[in-house]
């Protein structure tokens, strides 16, 4: 899955944060793409023909005619689609299982974490807060323990 081909791939897009994942990852490994608007404003990740290649009707999804074996396949989840389009370009994901381990941890990293908690912020601070609270109780409460034990 090593080559890239030149029919391009269709990006099922919205502009946002998942979204502009996929776009900076096609633009970076110069692979072809088409943009197919999603306007999830006016409901259209729940139409049938996006739910038959995202069946969870979150976006981004990408069709890829040039595939695995020369057949079209469809991948939605944007850790997923990174993945997959490193696989196949080769570009920013190892060869080797140990490196690709590595990368696996961070993207899952970003992906289940870190990614949705920036995602939030600008809705509220309030959960960072709380967050930030439980922190510094954990760990100033345990160094208070070690200077006392």
């Amino acid at each position: 899955m090593s080559e890239v081909q030149g029919k391009p791939i269709d990006l099922h897009y919205w502009p946002t944060p998942n979204g502009w994942k996929i776009t900076i990852m096609l633009e970076e490994t110069g692979l072809p793409y088409n943009v197919i608007p999603v306007n999830i404003g006016k409901g259209d990740q729940f139409k049938p023909e996006f739910l038959a290649i995202s069946p969870n009707n979150r976006m981004p999804a990408i069709v890829d005619p040039d595939g695995p074996d020369g057949k079209p396949i469809s991948v939605f989840e944007s850790g997923a689609i990174l993945q997959y389009l490193g696989r196949k370009t080769g570009k920013f994901y190892p060869k080797d299982e140990r490196g690709r381990v590595a990368v696996d941890e961070w993207l899952f990293w970003q992906m289940g974490g870190f990614g949705p908690m920036l995602g939030q912020t600008p809705v509220s601070y309030t959960h960072l807060d709380v967050y930030k609270r439980q922190v510094r109780a954990s760990l100033y409460g345990r160094a208070g323990q070690h200077r006392q034990g």
